[in-house]
């Protein structure tokens, strides 16, 4: 009997016109700031890498003068998806070395910053994304279990 077939493919047409496709949720506002022992990261790109059930491919932001960042999602659009995520760091590429390809991994020095933040397998510093826009502090330390990640809503924490 051929119905069985026919009603299959009706099914999955008048299931995708209906929206029964699972949608991707939206990326998240997430800023914030890095110090070493109180004074601020500069020149370090912040990665978010996925970990658990979280969405996506990861966010990265450069740390400014005052070392702070705003996250941009790898695949585009500014934020992170809401989840757990593993955080490390690594030097940004200098400005004049961007015209070469050959200079998008940077080289630069990572100068004082404990090497176990730089390692992304080491890396003991994990944040949360909530639902909302964020502010996420990280304070690293010279010695990792003294360092600290905290995140509160946007709201709680006014932009400066």
């Amino acid at each position: 009997m051929r119905t069985t077939p026919v009603l299959f493919w009706n099914l999955l047409i008048a299931c995708s016109l209906a929206g029964c496709q699972e949608s991707k949720p939206d990326l998240v506002a997430v800023r914030g700031q890095v110090t070493l022992t109180d004074k601020p990261v500069v020149g370090f790109v912040v990665s978010f890498r996925p970990i658990g059930a979280t969405d996506g491919h990861g966010s990265l932001g450069e740390t400014d003068d005052q070392g702070k960042f705003e996250l941009s999602a790898v695949r585009g659009g500014k934020g992170a998806y809401d989840g757990m995520y593993k955080v490390h760091f690594y030097p940004a590429p200098k400005p004049k070395d961007l015209e070469d390809p050959a200079n998008v991994v940077a080289t630069g020095n990572p100068g004082s910053m404990p090497g176990i933040y730089i390692n992304p397998n080491q890396s003991p510093l994990v944040a949360e994304v909530p639902l909302e826009a964020c502010f996420v502090e990280i304070k690293l330390a010279q010695s990792a279990n003294e360092s600290q990640v905290t995140t509160t809503l946007e709201a709680e924490h006014p932009q400066e």
